[in-house]
């Protein structure tokens, strides 16, 4: 959860933290010791900390996900988050808590208008750099899990004419 840009927390049925990502803790301007525990609101509104309370209770009621779009006034400009929200239980399949990871559209936005460079623009089909950068993702991957890797890449000439 350290590397992702996501913003992600579980709380225990009382709202107290169990656990806050590194992006968490940087938004919020907070530390890990001091937030482990604890009901805290982060630096951000009462009314806020209440829609994210309430919408805690529903999943835990509902014992189901819950996705939604969120604005998060925040440092002088307004996020627009992706929240997907979800019960947590353990492994008798008693509900212990809710989990939370919360995307930040412009950052989606961002990713999507760089992939748009890696597709091509009349087939929307992944181009040859795009492959070039799976592939170097996926021979790490392959390392890391000492799995077998399989590549294929299809170069046609003149497609459009076809």
């Amino acid at each position: 959860m350290t590397n992702t840009e996501s913003v992600i927390c579980f709380k225990d049925l009382d709202g107290n933290f169990i656990l806050v990502n590194q992006k968490w803790m940087s938004m919020f301007r907070v530390q890990l010791v001091d937030i482990l525990g604890k009901q805290h609101h982060g630096d951000y509104t009462a009314e806020i900390a209440a829609a994210g309370s309430k919408t805690d209770r529903m999943v835990q009621e509902k014992r189901e996900v819950l996705i939604f779009e969120e604005l998060i006034p925040h440092d002088g400009r307004m996020y627009q988050f992706y929240v997907t929200k979800f019960p947590v239980f353990d492994s008798n399949n008693k509900l212990i808590g809710t989990g939370s990871i919360a995307i930040d559209m412009a950052l989606q936005k961002q990713g999507v208008e760089q992939l748009t460079g890696l597709r091509d623009p009349i087939t929307g089909a992944l181009n040859a750099e795009a492959f070039g950068e799976m592939a170097a993702y996926e021979f790490v991957r392959r390392g890391r899990y000492h799995q077998q890797l399989s590549l294929l890449m299809i170069e046609i000439d003149d497609f459009q004419k076809i």
